[in-house]
């Protein structure tokens, strides 16, 4: 005999709870994980092409355990409009440990070698700073008056943030300002190129990371530091 209440049996199940929201501000997220490997777990899911592969391997000083070695390496993304940062507030975070120290070369961005194709690059520079560059409105020029101060020592990890909030850029290392820049263009063109990491030019290999090691990349439309702070010790989720 059937003891249960007709309702009871012809009653739906309760509905599935609904997605977490969507970040709107989060457009890049990657971990260089082990589950992660080289792709982008942001919502917009992007898988990376590999031009040349660096090695996801187990790394102590990570927050999860693993990082990227480039050695020599590039991936990219074809160009998309979520990555242009024209005119937006933003902030490009990441780890960084250098192996091999070699000026001039190329971490990630949007460039080539066609100015009016280009966008924005972060590279280390001259004394082995770190320096973002971006191309301005008219695609005729390439600022890149934005160089840090702080030389980089080889083996060690670095946290480097490079914040856009209106009209001032600044860049922090390990949480400490570095240098402080004003914008001379309202908006950064926004080439065609793809976007890349572990090269100077994004769309093949060029003076990129001879040795070196990246994880917890993310980039956000929002100035997320405004002043000094202390980096993240917890995988970037969001």
């Amino acid at each position: 005999v059937n003891m249960f209440p007709l309702a009871l049996l012809n009653a739906s199940s309760p509905p599935s709870p609904p997605p977490p929201p969507v970040d709107p501000n989060l457009v890049l997220l990657m971990p260089f994980s082990n589950t992660s490997g080289l792709n982008d777990i942001s919502q917009y899911a992007r898988t990376f092409n590999v031009v040349s592969a660096p090695v996801i391997e187990t790394d102590v000083l990570s927050n999860h355990g693993f990082s990227a070695r480039f050695t020599n390496d590039l991936i990219n993304v074809p160009h998309e409009t979520p990555l242009e940062l024209g005119n937006t507030d933003f902030t490009i975070e990441f780890f960084l440990r250098q192996t091999s120290l070699i000026e001039n070369r190329g971490i990630l961005g949007i460039r080539n070698a066609t100015t009016n194709q280009s966008s924005f690059t972060v590279r280390t520079y001259t004394g082995n700073t770190i320096a973002f560059e971006y191309v301005n409105q008219a695609g005729t020029a390439i600022i890149s008056s934005a160089v840090g101060t702080t030389p980089l020592l080889a083996g060690n990890r670095y946290h480097i943030a490079i914040v856009r909030q209106g009209t001032s850029l600044k860049t922090y290392i390990n949480g400490i300002l570095d240098i402080s820049h004003t914008i001379a263009t309202p908006t950064f063109f926004n080439g065609s190129t793809a976007f890349g990491v572990g090269s100077f030019y994004s769309n093949s290999y060029t003076s990129g990371l001879p040795d070196a090691n990246i994880d917890n990349l993310r980039i956000r439309t929002e100035a997320v530091y405004t002043g000094n702070f202390t980096p993240p010790t917890a995988p970037f989720t969001t």
